[in-house]
């Protein structure tokens, strides 16, 4: 009843007769229906019927938004008569990255349009992102762009490149939280491993040089693998690439040293011939 009093389906009156074709509508189907009420109503069916079509417009479309070259839409449908008499309105902007939603639209320093309160600005660059391409840094606690955070390859925590330490073992930049006295934690976990434990074989098929040696010490992080073999008198320490195996560093010491001395990668290729 009280739809029907807001479409203004109480307000009708007999005798009109300014009635306007709607092709759309199969009347048979109408009077139909009319019939069954009729004799429902009065037990039986009437001589005569008398019957009106009354159609009530429905609205569909798109409101469409532009600002500056970006542009979003809000689908909506509903009784056309409540958009008019402003009993009915368009539904919400929805962000579809963050799920907020409102009627005050704006848009972001990356081209994205959305509410308001879906935005946030990068503490390091000041621009204006969607709240989904923000990042918090592990270390500092700064909210900066996904593009300026990188992973740490050993915690696999993202923080900013500029708060990133180097390890003075695998010379890896990482996180200065998985460093201790100037080694990262993958440095200071290295297992002993079989010889012909899966990685190590890798490493010696790709590098002969040390394929004879049985005795090693493995860890790796998402980068790089960290590889120690220990000889007589003397260790050797590689640093690997995960995805190619090129050597990153070769480094070797005496067998009681704590001192790693570099080597040029050329000398062990050349031994290995």
């Amino acid at each position: 009843d009280r739809l029907r009093d807001r479409l203004g389906l109480c307000e009708l009156t007999s005798g009109h007769r300014n009635l306007v074709p709607y092709p759309q509508l199969d009347l048979s189907r109408v009077e139909t229906c009319a019939e069954e009420q009729a004799r429902q109503a009065w037990g039986g069916t009437p001589r005569r019927l008398w019957s009106t079509v009354i159609a009530v417009k429905w609205a569909a479309g798109k409101l469409e938004f532009v600002i500056d070259d970006a542009t979003a839409s809000v689908d909506f449908e509903d009784w056309a008569v409540g958009f008019r008499d402003e009993w009915r309105t368009p539904p919400p902007f929805v962000c579809p990255a963050t799920g907020l939603s409102g009627y005050e639209l704006e848009r972001t320093d990356d081209g994205e349009i959305t509410v308001p309160d879906a935005i946030e600005t990068c503490t390091i660059s000041g621009r204006r992102l969607l709240k989904t391409h923000i990042g918090v840094s592990v270390v500092s606690g700064k909210r900066a762009a996904h593009d300026l955070l990188v992973r740490c390859p050993v915690s696999k925590e993202w923080l900013l490149d500029e708060e990133l330490v180097t390890c003075t073992m695998c010379h890896q930049r990482v996180s200065p939280l998985v460093v201790v006295r100037g080694r990262c934690r993958a440095c200071r976990t290295l297992e002993r491993v079989p010889a012909d434990e899966h990685r190590v074989v890798m490493i010696t098929e790709e590098w002969s040089f040390w394929r004879r040696d049985r005795r090693w010490l493995l860890s790796e992080t998402d980068a790089a693998y960290i590889a120690v073999c220990r000889r007589l008198w003397e260790d050797w320490l590689l640093v690997l690439d995960k995805p190619s195996l090129t050597l990153r560093r070769i480094a070797r010491r005496r067998r009681f040293s704590r001192k790693w001395l570099d080597v040029d990668p050329v000398l062990v290729a050349t031994d290995e011939e």
